[in-house]
């Protein structure tokens, strides 16, 4: 994906929905978040691109990114949902933003990136009907060299709450188990660790 600056011409306004707001807004929080970790100014973060209900909004087009999931028909001739890939796209530019920001700042003979462990995800497998299966779970960094990186690993038939489970024990966290009723796992994910 490529690396893409958004440079507005006028102030933001509010907490507009507009997609390439929230990209301005989600780039400004980013840059904040990257300077505050190299700082040291905090070691556990929370940033959300959109709430889980997104009312992220396309100039042009007349519903929100959660609506369009729902009610958008698949393209027959793509086999997709065009503009909810429209939306997705804008989600992934937005992840790749974030992780190339900490991947800028140098720390010893690495960057800041080797030196954490971010974890992104979806709150749904299939939108359109809200599952839970195949749910997409992402990480970028090394955590000191802990994990291994570079992986794409498809873990059917077990839950995406693993990733989150060995993240946490990864970070030093003794627990026996995180998640809740189906999604409640105590078995790391033990592809990612170095």
């Amino acid at each position: 994906m490529a690396n893409t600056q958004v440079i507005l011409t006028e102030p933001i306004a509010g907490l507009g929905v507009e997609a390439d707001v929230v990209r301005a807004r989600h780039q400004m929080m980013t840059d904040l978040m990257v300077m505050a970790v190299a700082c040291d100014q905090t070691r556990v973060f929370n940033m959300n691109y959109s709430s889980p209900q997104s009312n992220v909004s396309k100039a042009g087009y007349e519903k929100p990114h959660h609506t369009t999931t729902h009610e958008e028909a698949v393209d027959a001739a793509l086999g997709y949902q065009v503009n909810c890939s429209w939306f997705t796209r804008r989600a992934m530019e937005s992840w790749a933003y974030y992780v190339n920001a900490f991947s800028k700042v140098k720390e010893g003979d690495g960057t800041l990136l080797d030196n954490v462990l971010i974890y992104a995800l979806t709150d749904t497998g299939y939108a359109r009907f809200h599952t839970l299966d195949g749910m997409c779970a992402m990480t970028a960094g090394r955590a000191g060299g802990k994990v291994k990186s570079g992986l794409h690993i498809k873990a059917e038939g077990t839950t995406a709450a693993r990733v989150g489970y060995t993240m946490q024990r990864i970070m030093g966290l003794d627990i026996n188990s995180w998640g809740a009723r189906s999604n409640n796992t105590s078995k790391e994910l033990g592809e990612i660790l170095a």
